[in-house]
């Protein structure tokens, strides 16, 4: 008979698992500019208490994901005109700089891998599937980008895709 303990399985806490959920949900757009939240229903939503839907929500809004009002209302925010063109030009140029960093570390393995996803986003894209390109356009760049050993522009990428995420469809 083995008395040895059993491992302990790593858990994500639950503030960080409700923070990635809820994060997901607004980068790819399954929460439109506008949407309304409370800190009760985020706790229902994930079956958690109300510290952890509140330090999930406080990371989102340091983030820009999800706007604090005064009345403590929770909001995913709107778009102006110019935050639009602002965060776009960022993109560009953030996404620009991380792919001319990853060229030289372009395999052919990778290079089959994006010709792969970029043909199931094809495949999405005549079936008007706009969940699944989303996310498979994510994956194609996170893969491009990734392949720098040094790449550090990764976070700016996803906070820049996280701001327009409900702005996607």
């Amino acid at each position: 008979m083995n008395l040895s303990p059993r491992p302990v399985e790593a858990t994500p806490l639950a503030h960080d698992r409700v923070y990635r959920r809820l994060r997901a949900r607004i980068m790819h757009g399954d929460l439109p500019p506008g949407h309304a939240l409370t800190l009760r229903g985020i706790g229902k939503e994930y079956e958690v208490s109300m510290t952890p839907a509140r330090e999930a929500v406080r990371r989102l809004s340091s983030e820009h994901a999800i706007q604090i009002k005064d009345n403590r209302r929770l909001t995913v925010p709107l778009m102006t005109p110019e935050r639009f063109e602002e965060l776009v030009a960022l993109r560009i140029a953030v996404e620009t700089h991380a792919a001319l960093r990853a060229l030289p570390y372009i395999s052919d393995i990778v290079i089959d891998r994006l010709t792969e996803i970029d043909g199931s986003m094809d495949r999405f894209v005549a079936e008007r599937n706009a969940d699944q390109l989303t996310l498979l356009n994510q994956a194609f760049h996170r893969m491009l980008y990734s392949v720098n050993p040094a790449q550090a522009s990764l976070p700016m990428i996803e906070s820049i895709w996280l701001q327009l995420g409900p702005f996607q469809r």
